[in-house]
């Protein structure tokens, strides 16, 4: 299977090799970002949550449903913000 078959139809054939580098990257992109929110990023938050209950008194208590949105939003924010570099730089490449 050969990536961007789904819009294959729409485009030349220059374009889908102009296109192709940029969805490897994307997909790339989004997977190592998406690893590191969540290797790195989200016990990073959850362990620099510790003195701010300490120095605010306050009860370390986390739901389950609060800790799932902040390992989603930590790797989705981390997924794709890793893109935004090689996405400008494709993007202006294609105009």
């Amino acid at each position: 299977m050969t990536p961007g078959v789904g819009f294959t139809p729409a485009l030349y054939p220059h374009e889908r090799k102009a296109i192709s580098p940029f969805l490897a990257a994307f997909t790339i992109l989004l997977v190592i970002g998406v690893v590191f929110g969540y290797n790195v990023l989200a016990p990073s938050i959850l362990w620099g949550m510790i003195p701010f209950f300490t120095l605010t008194s306050a009860l370390p208590i986390i739901t389950a449903m609060g800790f799932y949105n902040l390992i989603f939003i930590a790797t989705l924010v981390s997924g794709f913000s890793s893109q935004c570099q090689p996405s400008l730089f494709y993007s202006s490449d294609l105009a």
